[in-house]
């Protein structure tokens, strides 16, 4: 049976194609073994994502190393727009992950991410999420 988190929306934002749909098809997966159901939206750039209603996301997935806004500065205004959004950081380096601490990030991965720490991060997201809209 699936569970309906109530129009649960999670944005994934990278900017490169090839990690984009890494982590879609991760997040994909997990949904579909938890039963979960949920919208995606992809996104290329920190620009695009604030340019969209990003108050409707609950989980937002974002790169650090885009072209002009990096992930940490996107995410600095999301959560000005979005305060209760959770953002989990993914990146081919820590350099930033010291940083991801001024956003309160759910977590921040390496690339290439690894699965069981991704569905653990995730494990923690819903089991929060369950508690709070129950």
């Amino acid at each position: 049976m699936a569970i309906d988190y109530k129009g649960l929306r999670i944005a994934v934002c990278d900017d490169m194609e090839a990690d984009r749909k890494t982590l879609l098809k991760l997040l994909n997966k997990y949904l579909d073994m938890h039963g979960h159901l949920a919208v995606i939206d992809q996104y290329i750039s920190g620009e695009a994502l604030l340019a969209a209603d990003i108050s409707r996301y609950e989980l937002v997935i974002l790169d650090i190393y885009m072209a002009k806004l990096t992930g940490i500065q996107a995410a600095k205004q999301l959560i000005q727009r979005n305060p209760g959004v959770q953002i989990i950081f993914c990146s081919t380096s820590n350099e930033f992950a010291a940083e991801s601490y001024d956003v309160n990030a759910l977590r921040y991965l390496i690339k290439p991410v690894q699965e069981d720490k991704f569905f653990a991060v995730l494990n923690n997201f819903f089991h929060a999420h369950k508690n709070i809209r129950t």
